[in-house]
C-alpha cells in the first residue's frame, strides 16, 4: 500500500481514497490488472503494466466528476510542468543545443526539485507532508508543496517567462545555464542565447481560438471561458499575434488551472490579506526551534565520556558506531543527579561545546515521543503514533501538541515545557 499510494500521487492525485490504494497494491502484488475484459502484466510480483495500468485505468482516475471535488487532485510536481510545458509547446533545439549539457542548470534552486539532485534519501518531499493550516486540519496531503516557497514560487515564473521570451536561457532568470557571453538583454522572439525555442503555432482562424487551443494543452481543458476571454482583453490592441501568443503562455503558466490537477473554483473575490496582530504592553518571547532535517545520530552528538562508568555500556551497545576517545570534546556538570560528571559533545561540532561552555546552550537528553510507557509486546496497539516512522516523527516533533490532547503536555515544546 505504502509504494502502491506513492505511485498515485506521482500520476496527480494527492489523497486518493483506501479503494484506489487497494486496487493498486493487488495489481502490484498479483501482477495483473484486468480492465474491460483486457488483463494487463504477466502475473509476477511487482509487474508495472499492471501496476499502471490500475492506476491510470482506474474510475478514481477517469471520472471527470471528481475533477469538482477540492480534495481531488493535486499539485503538480515542478519538474514535470516544465517538462510538460516545454512538450506542449513544441520545444525545438536550436544550433547550440549539441555542445551544451546538461541543458538546465540549478532546477534544485529555481524550481525545487530536479533528477538526481534529491537533497536527501527522503527525496524532494513527503509523501504525508500537510501544509499548515486548512490542509493539515482536513488531513489532506500536497507533497509538492512542501518545495513551494516565496523563492521557488518566483523563480519558476521567471523561469517560464523567459523560457517563452528568449528559449532556454540563463537570462531574466531562466531554466538554462549561462553558456553564452552576455550581449544585451534580448528582445522577446530573440533565441540567440538560448540552446531551445518554444515553436509551436497554435490552431484557430481568430486570436481567442489560438489561445483556447494553448490552454487546452496546458491546463487539459480546465480552464474556464471566463478566464480565456480576460487573458485575451489583456492584450495589446497593437501587438501582433506572436507576441499576444507569448503574453497568453505566460499568463497560463502563472494559473492554477496548469499548477494543479483539478478544476479551480473562481468566486471572483479578493483573498484577505492575514491581519496584522495589535501591538501589546507586555513583553515578547519566542522559542525558535532549528530542525534538523534528516538523519541525524543523537548518539553521537552527546555521549558519556570515556572517563565516565557509562562508557563501556555505551561502547558495547554502539559498537561499530562508537564515539571514540579522540572524537570527544568534555563537558562537565554538577548536578548529582546526572549519571555523569562528564559528558563529552562530538569534536565534529565544537560550536555546542562552546555554547554550553559559555551558559549560553543545554542539552535535553532522552525526550521521546511516547504518549505512555509501553513494552515490546504491546507498543504497537499502545503507540498513538508510528515509532518507526522518520517523516511521522519529525512532523509530530515539531507541535506543541502532537496529540491533540491539551496543547502543551506533548510535542518538543510542551516537552520543554514539562
Amino acid at each position: 500500500p505504502f509504494v502502491s499510494k506513492n505511485l498515485i500521487q506521482h500520476f496527480g492525485i494527492s489523497n486518493p481514497s483506501p479503494r484506489f490504494v487497494e486496487s493498486v497494491a493487488t495489481a502490484f502484488k498479483t501482477g495483473e490488472y484486468t480492465f474491460n475484459g483486457v488483463t494487463f502484466g504477466d502475473g509476477k510480483l511487482s509487474d508495472l503494466k499492471a501496476t499502471v495500468a490500475a492506476i491510470l485505468l482506474d474510475r478514481e482516475a477517469t471520472s471527470t466528476v471528481l475533477d469538482a471535488d477540492p480534495a481531488y487532485g493535486g499539485i503538480r510536481e515542478p519538474v514535470i510542468k516544465v517538462l510538460a510545458f516545454m512538450r506542449a509547446m513544441g520545444y525545438t533545439p536550436t544550433s547550440h543545443d549539441r555542445n551544451i549539457y546538461p541543458k538546465f542548470d540549478g532546477m534544485y534552486s529555481k524550481v525545487g526539485q530536479m533528477a538526481h539532485e534529491s537533497p536527501d534519501q527522503f527525496s524532494f518531499f513527503l509523501h504525508d507532508y500537510q501544509p499548515p493550516g486548512q490542509f493539515a486540519q482536513s488531513k489532506l496531503s500536497t507533497p509538492p508543496s512542501q518545495v513551494l516557497t516565496l523563492s521557488t514560487t518566483i523563480s519558476t515564473v521567471e523561469g517560464f517567462f523567459s523560457m517563452v521570451r528568449n528559449g532556454l536561457t540563463w537570462i531574466g532568470g531562466g531554466f538554462g545555464g549561462r553558456v553564452f557571453p552576455y550581449n544585451g538583454y534580448p528582445s522577446a522572439g530573440d533565441f540567440s542565447q538560448s540552446v531551445g525555442y518554444l515553436s509551436y503555432v497554435p490552431d484557430g482562424a481568430t486570436i481567442s481560438e489560438k489561445v483556447a487551443h494553448i490552454a487546452d494543452l496546458l491546463t487539459s481543458g480546465r480552464m474556464s471561458s471566463d478566464v480565456l476571454a480576460q487573458i485575451v482583453a489583456s492584450f495589446d490592441a497593437g501587438a501582433s499575434d506572436e507576441m499576444k501568443i507569448m503574453v497568453a503562455q505566460q499568463l497560463i503558466a502563472t494559473s492554477p488551472e496548469f499548477h494543479t490537477t483539478n478544476l479551480v473554483n473562481r468566486d471572483g473575490s479578493p483573498r484577505e490579506p492575514t491581519p496584522i496582530p495589535p501591538r501589546t504592553a507586555d513583553p515578547y518571547q519566542a522559542i525558535v526551534v532549528l530542525l534538523l532535517r534528516g538523519g541525524f545520530d543523537s548518539f553521537n552528538v552527546l555521549a558519556p565520556h570515556s572517563t565516565c562508568s557509562l562508557y563501556r555500556s555505551f561502547r558495547n551497545n554502539r559498537e561499530l558506531l562508537v564515539l571514540q576517545p579522540d572524537e570527544m570534546l568534555s563537558i562537565t556538570n554538577d548536578d548529582p543527579d546526572q549519571p555523569c560528571e562528564t559528558f563529552s559533545v562530538n569534536s565534529a561540532i565544537p560550536i555546542m561545546k562552546e555554547m554550553y561552555d559559555n551558559g549560553h546552550g543545554l542539552f535535553m537528553a532522552n525526550i521521546g515521543h511516547l504518549a505512555k510507557p509501553v513494552t515490546k509486546g504491546n507498543w504497537f496497539t499502545e503507540t498513538k503514533t508510528h515509532l518507526f516512522s522518520h517523516t511521522t516523527m519529525e512532523r509530530e516533533c515539531q507541535l506543541v501538541d502532537a496529540f491533540q490532547e491539551d496543547g502543551w503536555s506533548t510535542g518538543v515544546l510542551g516537552r520543554m515545557l514539562d
